[in-house]
This record gives structure tokens, sequence and C-alpha cells, in this order.
């Protein structure tokens, strides 16, 4: 089969999965509670990996300014880890990171961050990545050192615009605004 076409299926399943997990028996269909994430795998950190230097890398050539104190990263699904990797990377200290997501997708607990560093750093080690302040940030996240102020959010869209405090610096999202129904003024 093209790839065009495995493509066009694949976007016409999520888009009917994510209209039929609109309703209360879609939600426990499709996105049940025992599947949702309770472990980060290594699989998961290769994928943050990959989509941060994908798009770190496009800042950087556009003149990003790394000091931040804000990051929101909308619909993070069952993943801390692009957010935990933004968190390092834009030094950690100073920084804090909301996960918004529209349906509970992460169960986080006591570990949930110390789990994701440990993954994340094996990934980086798996790929030659060189010593950088995002590796050492996380080695301390690992090590129970440091614990992030990374947020965990689950709210409607009108819950989570009139929570907002101040702008934020840095806004990811890898495919979700699309389902956003007004994203300027649910995000500025």
């Amino acid at each position: 089969m093209p790839t065009s076409s495995r493509k066009i299926i694949r976007a016409l399943w999520r888009t009917g999965r994510n209209l039929s997990s609109c309703t209360p028996i879609g939600r426990r269909l499709f996105f049940p509670r025992q599947a949702l994430a309770e472990a980060f795998s290594s699989d998961t950190a290769s994928y943050s990996w990959r989509l941060f230097e994908r798009h770190s890398s496009r800042l950087q050539q556009l003149g990003f300014d790394w000091r931040v104190s804000r990051i929101l990263e909308v619909g993070p699904g069952r993943s801390v880890g692009n957010g935990l990797l933004w968190w390092a990377a834009c030094g950690g200290e100073g920084v804090s990171v909301t996960l918004w997501d529209a349906h509970p997708n992460m169960t986080p607990d006591a570990t949930w961050l110390q789990n994701a560093a440990g993954e994340l750093l094996e990934e980086a080690d798996r790929r030659g990545e060189p010593e950088s302040r995002t590796t050492r940030t996380l080695q301390k996240v690992a090590a129970a050192a440091v614990a992030p102020p990374i947020d965990y959010v689950v709210c409607d869209q009108r819950s989570f615009a009139a929570r907002a405090e101040a702008p934020y610096d840095l806004i990811l999202s890898h495919s979700c605004f699309e389902h956003i129904w007004e994203p300027e003024p649910t995000l500025s």
C-alpha cells in the first residue's frame, strides 16, 4: 500500500477515534484506564528525543531565545518526555512546564519524572548524545536531586483559558492544535 494511502487511512482512523472519544462510552472503549501510560518506555524516549531535536534545531535556526520561564505543551498525550526535555534544555532552574490535556492520558505519581528522565538518559546513551546542559539536568532529575516544576493539567479549553496566569514563552504542540476550536484566545 502506498505511503499516502496509509497516511489517509491513519488520519481517518484517528479522526473517528477522537470523535468517538467525546462520549463517555467512547473514552472507555478507546482510552481505558488500564491502558493509560503507567511507565515511560524506551520507545517513548526515542520519539521524544527525535521530536525535540527536530523542533529545537528549527527554532535555533530562527534565533530562538532559550531563556524562557514558562513552557506549555498542548496535548502531551501519554508522554512527559518532550516537556521534560524542553525544561532541561532551557536550563531547568526558574523554568516551569504545564502539560495540558483535555482527557486524562497520564497517571502521574511520585516517580514519574525520575523514571522518564532515566529513560531519556538511556536513550541519549544509545544515540551517542554528547554530554550537555540537557543531559546533566536530566541526570539530576533521575537521581531525585531536582524536582522539575512540571504540572499535568486536565481540563477543557474554556477552563484552561480561565486559569492562565501569565503568557507562555514557548508553546509546543505536535498534533493537537487542530482539536482546539479557537487556539488564539485559549493559548494567549
